[in-house]
């Protein structure tokens, strides 16, 4: 089983819970790709800290990042494999996004005073829509790595050049 994900907003302690709990079993593998402009706000590094920590445990990778083009990484959705559901839209997984007094627990009554921004999520167990979304959350994902591997060596070169200093 695995579950991948592209966010663009991302502070919902409820549902980086859920996949974290993901990221605890060895028998799922979890992919997240999260957009670097909105990871560096201060609630959504306390947050991502933890899954950035359990980012070498089994099978997981968790990359913050820009697109290709090195714009903002857009795309919001998830595939969950092995269960044959994925969703795609322009909700972002915070507050704004989401609304405010939503619950994700069904037998919680919504919070007085409820808003919400206009946004859309398509839910689908269309294994064609689902290998296409798949494959488009792999390719963003890699070119995350590959900006991280990028990065990583920038930063060992100048540590390198200040230490023979």
């Amino acid at each position: 089983m695995g579950f991948k994900l592209n966010m663009f907003g991302y502070d919902d302690e409820e549902l980086n819970a859920a996949i974290l709990e993901l990221m605890a079993n060895p028998n799922v593998a979890v992919q997240g790709t999260l957009d670097r402009s909105q990871a560096g706000g201060v609630h959504e590094r306390v947050i991502l800290a933890s899954n950035l920590a359990n980012d070498a445990d089994f099978y997981n990778s968790f990359v913050v990042t820009t697109s290709g083009t090195h714009q903002i990484s857009h795309t919001k959705g998830f595939v969950l494999i092995g269960q044959g559901l994925w969703a795609e839209g322009s909700t972002n997984w915070s507050v704004s996004g989401e609304g405010t007094g939503i619950q994700l627990d069904p037998h919680k009554e919504p919070a007085p005073g409820f808003k919400a921004q206009n946004n859309t999520l398509l839910v689908s167990s269309n294994p064609v829509g689902m290998s296409r979304f798949g494959a488009r959350l792999d390719t963003e994902h890699r070119i995350g790595l590959q900006q991280r591997a990028a990065r990583a060596e920038k930063d060992a070169a100048a540590a390198a050049k200040t230490a023979k200093k």
